[in-house]
């Protein structure tokens, strides 16, 4: 997701045009949208996180790696964790 960092030239562009006062920082996880301008919306940056992330680990090559690697109760909570933020929060 894109996140407009302190400090970076395109943080200061978009503080000056008055497009940061939304931002919330304490909601930033690589699996939600917590910054968006111009025709993209937020829900639209969503369906797009969530398609890639479907596209890339819904492949049967990646799955069998994925399932494959899992060697205990607590790496299979970790996966279902990363699923559900994708998809449901």
């Amino acid at each position: 997701a894109f996140m407009p960092l302190p400090g970076t030239e395109i943080y200061c562009k978009l503080k000056e045009q008055g497009l940061l006062e939304q931002l919330d920082y304490t909601r930033i996880t690589e699996y939600r949208v917590s910054f968006s301008f111009g025709e993209v919306t937020p829900k639209k940056l969503r369906f797009l996180l969530q398609w890639a992330f479907f596209r890339f680990y819904f492949r049967p090559h990646i799955m069998y790696r994925f399932m494959k690697e899992i060697k205990s109760l607590h790496h299979i909570r970790v996966l279902g964790q990363r699923f559900l933020e994708v998809f449901w929060r």
